[in-house]
Parts: structure tokens; C-alpha cells; sequence
């Protein structure tokens, strides 16, 4: 009897752990839609854009790139259908679904620790408080005003910072993205024990079709995430194949696995594009092909030698070292324990593996970021913590110690049941209070926008009904009632030359009568974008010229006057040791500042001190002198693909001069070879761009 009234009351507080998580997410999800104000380059539109896209009609893949993965486009066109499709409620819905996608996969991870999904559900639930609390607690005058305790609260807020990253949800939604682990583990915990691993009566399909479908969907489901988990949960699934089967039919159970993924891939795709399941497969194999050279301007985000990846740099070392032996050592318990014991360590071992699948891909692909490495540390926290845990229910092993035990764990979750309902209310006070249309509401997007609602309505105004081409399409062509013409809303998920012939292709059917983009003085990211997309901007100099500016944009209008300078100009490569050629431009107009067109054939090459030095990728670096496009303070430099036969990019003049240089990383095992520089057109930059400080109205 007492055995049944246990389980009756952790079921019912399990129940109010989830309930409670999801009443914060919601409160949460309201209190960020009280301002709608967002950053013009990053961030809300990147997910909004999408989902308007898709409720509009539009066919994923076909009609515009699926970014950040289907998991995140489906979970939030199905919200915003219900609650209704605006900008505000975007920012509700991903707010409020990426925080409760981490509340349920930490308390998948927690269970893997626990092994009781109540107590997994509690720790979770208050983890989520402590993140959401500990801002407010730290600066309190009793903590920052006594030393002892501003050095725990420093200590703690180390701690938190990295569980945080399974929480919020950030510009890219990533504990959404990352909940496909937590779907794996609940879809193996519940299968697991139905299957039968036995090759006769003919069940030997059914394992390897039902792993293989799922996996699947988990590539799926978000493009990065999701094919790091597909491969770890391939790897757990040859391993229990092998223990199970055996090797012969470990590589025909294999066999089947594949072909189901492949097919459950192809059918699902078939049907998310109405036909056309190719378009996904371009744009995936475009943006691993892009990502690499392309995205970002900090030597330290790219990992070119094998002693600068983790484990052997940064404060990830020791965490990544303890997670390789943990997952050696659940390994070998996969292969020695059955029934719960097998479930966990294979939980355990899918976990570590994507985790480390996640962060080689992304570094062979795409860049180093802190956070690829945050989930390695807070895997260290919690082994910390539960060998000391696992030694105190050992040593509680009796009935009246699991009985104490139980009452001090009810009565936490009951403390943190309550918080979590004051929490809410409070939350929902707030944003009842503060979310009421005022003077910076703007109807089109359903919600105050405190920091650009004069900007966009100047610009509203002064656009009017002619048409525009944006390189960040967000807010004002919600409130035209348009979209960008083109498939891409941000010019930066224009991946691949294919992609970005059909970008301009776009753009000149359309002429548009304006094109918006970032204003220099509000980002440097804007500079970066004028290099990165140079094949863009080139067009829009050829056609356009600067009318106006509000705070965060430059407008510049279609005109029948040509921007170009007849000045002669002087080309000039000058090689540097092997790795690194300065080309110099010299004009003859020096009376303002100009921006030439110009074509650069470039090859790089290894050396045989590649293997030496244990280098994996080269680099090729552009610096250059001209503040605005290569702005030393902010920026280490910006990036091309490794060899072209004719790439074109800018060089601003400014007094006459022009020097960019180009070179190949790492400089001990790499040679670059410039063979030709073309100076095409010479175009006034103040003319197309407006110049520095201009009027913003």
C-alpha cells in the first residue's frame, strides 16, 4: 500500500514539475512579447521570416531556405496558427518553446544521472528558476555588498551561465535545435524494452526500420543538431546490434538501417516540398560547402591545426577529457548490464557521442564557439555531482533512511512548485502591465517596438508604396504587406554560387525602386556584409544611390545616373613571403573616395610542412587599410574560398590609395600564388553609400 501511494504522489508531482515548466515558459514567452524591438541583423527575424513564409502558403526548401531546421519551423507555424500569425507572437512562441525544449532535455539529461524521472523533472524545473532568478538574487544589496557572498554568487554565476545555454532560446532557438537528443532518449527509453533482438519469426526488420526512421527524422529536425544526434544514435545502435546479434548480423542489420533512413528522409522530404525533395539536398550541401570560409572575422573562431582543437586548448580541456573516459567507461557497461542498467549507459552513450560529433563538425565546418563546449562542462558539474549522490544513497540504503530521504525531496519540490507559481504570477503581472498598446505600438507587427518605431515609420512614409530589395528583410516589409522577393531574407543564408546567381537573378527581374541596407554607423557587421557579398553590392552600385538613412538602415534609390569614376587607376601585386600579396591601387582622382571593382585570380596550396605541423584546414585572410571596410578594432579580417579562378571584391580608395592583402593560414605549411588582379569599374562611395554621420531621419 505504501509502495502505491509513493508512486501515486511522485506521479502527481511529476505532472506539476511539467506544469509548472510550462507555465514559466509561457509567462516568459509574454514578458519578452512586451517590447518587440529587435536586433536589425540577427536574431527574431531569422525565425519569424520563415514562419511568416510558411503560414503564407510558401513550400519549404522550395520557396525559402529552412535555416535553423524543421523542428523549429513546424513547432512555431503550428503555435502561431493557433494564437495568430504576428511578429509578437513570434517572439512569444520561440521565447516560450525554447524554453520549454530545455526544461525537457535537461530533465532527459538529468535522467540519465537520476535514473527518476520526478526527481530529474524537480532539478530541471529549478535549474530553469535559478536562471531565470539569479540575476535579481546576485544583485541584491546584501549579496553585492558582502565579499564573501559576491564571491559565491561570482562562482555560481560561472556555473549557471553554461546550464543557461540549455535554455534560452538566444537567436537561433538552439534548445530547440538540441531537444533531438531528449526525443531520442524518450523514443529509445519507451521501444527499448518492446524489442525483442531475436533474428527468427521474422523480426529482424524491426529493429534496424524503427531506428533507422527515427534517426531520420532527427536529421530532420534541425540541420546541425540533428545530424550530429543521427550519428550518435547510429553508433548506440551498432553497438547494441553488436552485442545483440552479433557481427554478421550486425552488418546486414546495419544495411537496413541506412536504407530506412534514406527512405524515411526521401518520403518526408517529398512531402514537405510537394515533390521537389532535390531543393533540400542543394540547400544542405550548399551551406556545408559555404559555411566554412564564409561566416565570421576572428582568427580564433577557426581551428586550422589539430593541437589548437579541444581537448588541447581552452578551459574545456579537462571537462572534454573526463567526457571521453565517461563515455569509454558507459561503453563498456553497454556491453556488460541488461534491462534499466543497458538503457542508461546507452542513454549516456548517445548523449556524449553527438555531443562530440556537434562539435567536430561545426569546428571542421563552420568555426569555434565557447558554447559548442558548454554541454561537455555541464556534464562535468553533474558527474560531480552524482558520485557524491550515488555514495549517499548507498550509505541511506535502509528504509528509514530512503524514507527520510524522500520527505526532504518532496519537500524541495514543494519549495520550488511555489517559487515557480510566484514566479509565474508575477510574470504574468509584468506583461498584462507592460504589454498594453502605448505610443510605440505599430499595428502591422502587433506590439510596442520602444527602440525603432520612429525609425520605421520615417521610413515607412518616406518609402511609401514604391518597392523594395532589403539584404535583411524584417519589419518594414511586414508593414508594406510584402516579402523579400528573392527565397533569402538575410543576404548571409545565401550560400553557394548557385544560390547566389539565383539571388541577383531576383533582384534584376524585380528592380526594385529601393534597396535597404544596414547603416555603417549602427554596425561594423556592415562592412563585413559589403565584403562577404561584394557579388551583391557590386550590382546594387551599378543601379542605386543613397537617399536617406534612419538609425539602424541606409536606403539608397534606383537611379539613371551613373556612380562610376573615369579616373585611371594603378594595380600593383606585391608578394610577401610566400603566404601573404598586398595589392595596391593607385588613382588619380584623389578628391574623393572611391570603391573599385576588382577580380582576383588566386590559387592556395600545402606545403609538405602540412603534416609536421598536424594543420587540418588553410585559410584565406583579407585585411586591408580603409577604416570602414576592414575595421581593425572590431574585426581581425574577412575570408575566401581557398582557390578561384576570378573572384571579385572590393578595394576602397581613399587619398588615392588602395591596399588590400591577402593571405594564406597557417603561414608554416600553406603557399599562395595571385596570378592576375582585373580593376573593373571605379565607383563614387559616398555617391552609392552616403558618407559617414549622415542625417538620420
Amino acid at each position: 500500500m505504501e509502495s502505491n501511494r509513493t508512486k501515486k504522489l511522485e506521479q502527481i508531482l511529476f505532472a506539476c514539475f511539467v506544469a509548472a515548466a510550462l507555465l514559466i515558459a509561457v509567462s516568459v514567452g509574454m514578458e519578452a512579447r512586451t517590447d518587440i524591438s529587435y536586433t536589425p541583423y540577427n536574431g527574431d527575424w531569422q525565425h519569424y521570416n520563415m514562419f511568416r513564409r510558411l503560414l503564407a502558403g510558401q513550400v519549404p526548401f522550395v520557396d525559402f531556405p529552412v535555416v535553423l531546421g524543421q523542428g523549429i519551423l513546424y513547432l512555431n507555424g503550428a503555435v502561431l496558427s493557433m494564437i495568430g500569425n504576428s511578429f509578437a507572437n513570434s517572439i512569444f512562441s520561440t521565447t516560450a518553446v525554447g524554453w520549454a525544449a530545455g526544461f525537457f532535455l535537461t530533465a532527459c539529461i538529468l535522467y540519465l544521472f537520476t535514473e527518476q524521472r520526478t526527481a530529474a523533472a524537480g532539478i530541471s524545473l529549478a535549474l530553469m528558476m535559478a536562471i531565470l532568478l539569479f540575476a535579481t538574487v546576485q544583485a541584491m544589496p546584501l549579496i553585492s555588498g558582502t565579499p564573501l557572498l559576491t564571491g559565491i554568487f561570482s562562482f555560481l554565476d560561472r556555473i549557471f551561465s553554461k546550464f543557461a545555454v540549455l535554455f534560452l532560446p538566444g537567436n537561433s532557438s538552439r534548445p530547440t535545435r538540441m531537444a533531438v537528443i531528449a526525443l531520442y532518449l524518450v523514443f529509445f527509453y519507451s521501444i527499448s524494452p518492446k524489442l525483442s533482438w531475436k533474428r527468427g519469426h521474422g523480426r529482424f526488420w524491426k529493429e534496424p526500420v524503427l531506428f533507422g526512421a527515427f534517426g531520420g527524422l532527427m536529421i530532420l529536425w534541425a540541420n546541425d543538431n540533428g545530424s550530429a544526434a543521427y550519428v550518435g544514435a547510429s553508433f548506440l545502435f551498432f553497438l547494441l546490434m553488436l552485442k545483440k546479434m552479433g557481427f554478421r548480423d550486425t552488418l546486414l542489420g546495419t544495411l537496413i538501417y541506412v536504407l530506412s533512413t534514406l527512405a524515411t528522409v526521401f518520403a518526408v522530404m517529398l512531402l514537405v516540398t510537394r515533390g521537389q525533395a532535390s531543393a533540400w539536398f542543394r540547400q544542405t550541401f550548399a551551406v556545408t560547402d559555404f559555411l566554412w570560409w564564409y561566416d565570421g572575422v576572428f582568427f580564433d573562431r577557426k581551428r586550422l591545426g589539430i593541437l589548437q582543437y579541444p581537448p588541447f586548448s581552452g578551459e574545456c580541456v579537462i571537462p572534454i577529457v573526463v567526457c571521453a573516459l565517461s563515455l569509454v567507461i558507459w561503453i563498456i557497461l553497454l556491453f556488460r548490464q541488461e534491462n534499466r542498467a543497458e538503457r542508461t549507459a546507452a542513454g549516456h552513450v548517445m548523449l556524449l557521442t553527438s555531443s562530440f560529433i556537434f562539435l567536430y563538425l561545426n569546428l571542421l565546418k563552420n568555426g569555434y564557439e565557447e558554447q559548442y563546449t558548454n554541454i561537455f562542462i555541464v556534464y562535468t558539474y553533474l558527474m560531480a555531482c552524482y558520485l557524491p549522490f550515488r555514495l549517499l544513497f548507498a550509505l541511506l540504503n535502509s528504509d528509514k533512511g530512503r524514507t527520510t530521504l524522500r520527505r526532504l525531496l518532496y519537500a524541495s519540490g514543494c519549495l520550488i512548485l511555489a517559487v515557480a507559481v510566484v514566479f509565474s504570477w508575477n510574470s504574468f503581472s509584468y506583461a498584462g502591465e507592460h504589454g498594453k498598446p502605448d505610443d510605440a505600438y505599430i499595428a502591422a507587427l502587433d506590439g510596442n517596438c520602444y527602440a525603432w518605431y520612429p525609425d520605421l515609420n520615417a521610413a515607412y512614409r518616406e518609402i511609401g508604396s514604391a518597392t523594395l530589395f532589403s539584404t535583411y528583410g524584417s519589419a518594414l516589409e511586414v508593414m508594406k504587406g510584402t516579402m523579400q522577393p528573392t527565397r533569402y531574407d538575410y543576404i548571409t543564408h545565401v550560400f553557394g554560387n548557385e544560390s547566389r546567381a539565383e539571388y541577383l537573378e531576383a533582384f534584376r527581374k524585380m528592380e526594385p525602386e529601393y534597396v535597404s541596407i544596414l547603416n555603417r554607423d549602427f554596425t561594423r557587421w556592415e562592412a563585413w556584409a559589403c565584403n562577404a557579398n561584394w557579388f551583391f553590392y557590386r550590382e546594387v552600385a551599378d543601379h542605386y544611390r543613397f537617399s536617406f538613412a534612419n538609425t539602424f538602415c541606409r536606403y539608397l534609390v534606383r537611379s539613371t545616373e551613373s556612380n562610376e569614376v573615369q579616373t585611371e587607376v594603378r594595380a600593383e601585386i606585391l608578394p610577401v613571403g610566400g603566404t601573404e600579396t598586398t595589392i595596391r591601387l593607385t588613382a588619380a582622382d584623389r578628391t574623393r573616395p572611391l570603391i573599385a571593382d576588382v577580380c582576383v585570380r588566386y590559387k592556395s596550396s600545402f606545403t609538405r610542412e602540412r603534416l609536421r605541423t598536424l594543420t587540418v584546414n588553410r585559410l584565406i585572410a583579407v585585411t586591408g587599410t580603409a577604416e570602414y571596410l576592414y575595421p581593425a578594432e572590431n574585426f581581425d579580417a574577412w575570408f575566401l574560398p581557398d582557390t578561384s579562378e576570378g573572384y571579385y571584391l572590393p578595394v576602397l580608395i581613399e587619398d588615392g590609395v588602395g591596399e588590400i592583402t591577402i593571405s594564406s593560414m597557417p603561414r608554416e605549411c600553406t603557399l599562395l600564388e595571385v596570378s592576375s588582379v582585373e580593376v573593373g569599374k571605379i565607383y563614387d562611395f559616398e555617391r552609392v553609400f552616403g558618407g559617414t554621420g549622415e542625417a538620420l531621419g
